[in-house]
């Protein structure tokens, strides 16, 4: 495949492109509000899942666990191009990932690059095992806007227990051979080293020391979260947890809402954001890792518009208050309320060399 060359602006002026998405995010956030079923804008928020397919077997994830069925799956940049429609002018970030690795999809600069010249903001999160492809460079000169690499633990004995079949050492040596293409083609995109809180690895300042040594312009924490693919957890998966409590996201081992409390709240994100699978199919948010809402396909020649304000998605929105209260991927999610339960960020290169403490972190999608 060729490089991608740097992408051209979009056809749209910006500045009006920019005044459509204001007036577009306000009827977005008006339809919310008075609880409509269908939405008046489109999509503020997509995301795309490039391939359905992994080569690690991480022990709480549908793909590793061989439960999904979309292992064969890798959505075509035309299938993209085509389902995406005039939400290109909706958009303000695009998210690469789901369940599968999408480094796997040898097509995926194609993708960024038509965000990009779109103006659309845009993310992908890997596993760090195909960093020293020539795909890397690809996706620099495509204009993506954040790499995220799960580094995961700076202690490599611990690596394993959760990235099976990872290579700890291949991860640390694609991020820092990332950081050094990302200055010879003079790209933009932040890398970003992301951590996990888990059992003898939960010491913070040892994962900032250990991902500056890595070259990162910014370093995340996340805690472990086990999603609807594991209603029961068992030792297996408990013994991944962090010791300590004020990183364990749930109530208790037998427990397991989430320690944040939604009470009456409504969940937003059926009216701001889509999924979309590498199966075609899209599904209410990434906490339905079953894929257990199906809400339409783009299959056929639909566009996104098409499913948007469909049957699957007006239905869902009427009984989402009921579904919050029955569902596995609802009970265990923490971010209905727009509250923040993991440290998040803890370090910015660009704020430590100017002797600054790191900020807060504007978040364009949820990494799990």
């Amino acid at each position: 495949m060729p490089v991608i060359q740097n992408p051209k602006r979009a056809a749209m002026p910006r500045r009006l492109l920019q005044a459509f998405r204001f007036v577009n995010s306000r009827l977005v956030g008006l339809s919310y509000r008075l609880n409509l079923p269908f939405v008046l804008g489109g999509p503020v928020s997509l995301m795309v899942e490039p391939s359905g397919a992994c080569n690690l077997r991480c022990p709480l994830c549908p793909t590793g666990l061989k439960l999904t069925q979309r292992d064969g799956y890798t959505l075509s940049p035309e299938t993209f191009e085509r389902a995406l429609g005039w939400f290109r002018y909706t958009l303000r970030t695009i998210t690469f990932w789901n369940y599968g690795e999408p480094f796997l999809n040898r097509d995926l600069a194609r993708m960024v690059a038509l965000a990009s010249r779109h103006d659309i903001l845009t993310q992908m999160s890997t596993n760090g095992m195909f960093l020293e492809r020539p795909m890397l460079d690809e996706l620099l000169q495509a204009g993506l806007t954040r790499l995220i690499v799960s580094v995961d633990t700076p202690d490599p004995e611990v690596y394993p227990r959760y990235r099976v079949r990872g290579d700890f050492d291949r991860v640390v040596r694609g991020f820092r051979h990332a950081a050094g293409r990302k200055r010879a083609l003079g790209a933009k995109t932040e890398l970003i080293a992301q951590y996990m809180l888990m059992q003898d690895s939960e010491d913070i300042d040892s994962i900032i020391a250990h991902g500056r040594s890595l070259g990162a312009d910014k370093v995340i924490v996340k805690t472990i979260g086990i999603g609807s693919a594991v209603p029961e957890p068992s030792e297996r998966e408990w013994a991944l947890m962090p010791e300590a409590d004020e990183f364990n996201r749930y109530v208790s081992r037998e427990d397991l809402r989430a320690k944040i409390h939604w009470d009456d709240a409504r969940c937003s994100y059926i009216w701001r954001r889509m999924v979309l699978n590498s199966d075609g199919h899209c599904v209410p948010c990434c906490r339905d890792q079953m894929a257990e809402f199906d809400l339409g396909s783009v299959a056929g020649g639909r566009t996104l518009a098409a499913v948007w304000n469909g049957p699957g998605y007006r239905d869902y929105r009427r009984r989402i208050r009921e579904t919050q209260r029955k569902a596995v991927m609802c009970q265990r999610c923490p971010e209905l309320v727009h509250k923040e339960m993991d440290p998040g960020l803890v370090f910015t290169a660009k704020d430590a060399a100017a002797g600054a403490p790191a900020g807060p972190e504007p978040v364009l999608e949820p990494s799990g």
